[in-house]
């Protein structure tokens, strides 16, 4: 794929925040081996069949995923004919960023270093990116949840935690019970080794006309549901869809509105942890190591299409795309004689950072 240089017009739309550190990381790694190692994970609104039908070729790999058991098939697409065809279907579309932020962004910032060095071509190989499209359609596209889990807090009640709930949500009471076989629980569950917050994750996975969020903790699991959407009417500098997701009312109304808690400022600190296993996470309540769990159902892929082309960013750690896509399967290296020039470069600068 071809990179843009501006925001402005882009046909590529972020879901999530970025950091400046983890960019900073990846773009070291960038100029020392001038290569994309991994793809960005990019969504489109075509019908699942029509870029595969087009994209035909020889097989060179075919394995199954040993995580979710997905088939995994890479095929060298090598017709110029189709190769512009898929090209002439997809310039159009809008390009949903689902994993790989931090990649993108890199590159932007990658060709802004490569542009303090001088003029480049416009087909430059730098400007362009290792990418994996996906149709948002695709049945076999999950977004998985990302739970968090809350280190013991000083001064903490669990009797005053959840009389400050009862303001805003109705709660469930659900005894744990140990579950073997969870095949019958929706396909977002299917990684979670069989444990005993299975009822807790069951309540969570029905339909509900009011966002839900799951709690496991010392005493046993709980279902809070909200008691009223209008509860949300306050934060007016999101819409409505966006004020409903389960995530914004854990790290609002729960987090920092009861607890005193901020996810974003915690952020590196270690006091919330991010595990997609309920069983993991429940593990470490029982040994003392965390407080609590608060469970998440998962959004769709449309949802977080409408919410990025509105210009809003999900919280941290809200979207678990799956399948993965593999580092270094496929890699994307720069022209060699742009390379050369960078590598000196690269020498030059660290040269002048020693003296």
């Amino acid at each position: 794929m071809s990179a843009k240089e501006s925001s402005a017009g882009s046909s590529f739309i972020p879901h999530e925040r970025t950091f400046p550190k983890p960019i900073e990381e990846r773009l070291g790694l960038m100029r020392e081996t001038r290569s994309n190692l991994e793809h960005v994970f990019l969504l489109h609104r075509l019908p699942e069949d029509s870029i595969c039908d087009v994209a035909t070729g020889k097989l060179l790999y075919s394995f199954q995923d040993a995580d979710y058991g997905a088939m995994k098939r890479l095929l060298q697409v090598s017709d110029p004919a189709a190769v512009k065809k898929i090209a002439e279907m997809l310039r159009p579309e809008t390009l949903l960023i689902a994993d790989g932020h931090h990649r993108y962004q890199t590159s932007l910032s990658y060709m802004e270093w490569k542009k303090r060095g001088g003029p480049y071509s416009p087909d430059a190989s730098f400007r362009y990116r290792l990418a994996t499209l996906v149709s948002h359609a695709s049945p076999g596209l999950l977004i998985l949840p990302t739970h968090r889990v809350l280190r013991p807090l000083p001064g903490f009640s669990w009797d005053a935690f959840l009389a400050r709930l009862q303001s805003a949500f109705l709660i469930e009471e659900i005894e744990f019970a140990h579950r073997r076989d969870m095949r019958d629980l929706p396909a977002w569950t299917r990684g979670s080794p069989a444990c005993d917050a299975a009822p807790v994750i069951e309540s969570l996975a029905r339909d509900r006309d009011l966002p839900s969020v799951g709690l496991l903790s010392p005493r046993g699991g709980y279902l809070l549901r909200l008691k009223d959407a209008t509860l949300l009417d306050r934060f007016s500098e999101h819409s409505p869809e966006y004020r409903r997701l389960p995530v914004f009312i854990l790290h609002r109304l729960i987090l920092e509105e009861i607890l005193g808690i901020s996810a974003d400022k915690e952020a590196g600190t270690g006091r919330i942890l991010y595990l997609r296993s309920p069983g993991e996470a429940l593990a470490l309540v029982r040994e003392g190591k965390a407080q609590s769990v608060f469970l998440l159902p998962p959004v769709t892929a449309e949802t977080v299409f409408r919410l990025a082309e509105r210009g809003e960013r999900m919280p941290q750690k809200s979207t678990d795309f799956y399948p993965k896509i593999l580092s270094g399967l496929v890699a994307y290296s720069f022209d060699e004689a742009e390379a050369q020039g960078e590598k000196e470069r690269v020498g030059r600068e660290k040269a002048g950072s020693r003296a």
